[in-house]
């Protein structure tokens, strides 16, 4: 007990508690609004496309994903992106989790993690009151970038990423 007191006092983190690799996909499992249980098994291959905010971002994620859709229409292999939905909904209080579930959009496709703890926002270093979108390839993380409302630079960068992707696929 004394060595893991001595050791995070260093700001060493003892066996097997590494803070996770940045450029890569995370492991987890969450719950989404209906409380249907998730885990990163699925996205560990093929190409994903994450989009997640804080409660402040999340009237971006919809414009954002709509946008995103649209502009990648007609694109070999569009069907195969793998679309993963977060929520940062860190600081909620436990007693307010039902309140907060409840106003998550209804529809069972558009189902998102519900991440009481941040682990997405922390190990991302996501901007806050933004839509933070993230391409991953096979678990590597390919493109970050957040924004606010629909931008041609940052949209050209979301396609670029997402087409090198689909391009380099079986």
């Amino acid at each position: 007990m004394q060595l893991v007191a001595f050791l995070f006092l260093l700001g060493v983190s003892p066996a097997g508690a590494q803070a996770p690799d940045p450029s890569q996909l995370i492991e987890f499992r969450m719950k989404d609004q209906f409380k249907n249980e998730h885990t990163d098994e699925p996205y560990r291959t093929g190409v994903v496309l994450l989009i997640g905010s804080d409660k402040g971002g999340s009237e971006y994620n919809t414009r954002w994903g709509e946008a995103i859709h649209n502009r990648m229409l007609g694109v070999p292999g569009m069907d195969d992106i793998k679309i993963l939905a977060v929520a940062d909904v860190r600081g909620v209080p436990f007693f307010m989790k039902g309140y907060v579930r409840g106003k998550f959009p209804k529809e069972p496709e558009k189902w998102a993690l519900t991440d009481w703890k941040g682990r997405f926002a922390q190990t991302y270093h996501w901007e806050k009151d933004s839509s933070n979108i993230m391409v991953f390839v096979d678990g590597e993380l390919r493109l970050k970038v957040a924004a606010r409302e629909v931008e041609s630079e940052i949209m050209g960068q979301v396609v670029e990423s997402l087409r090198e992707a689909l391009a380099g696929r079986p």
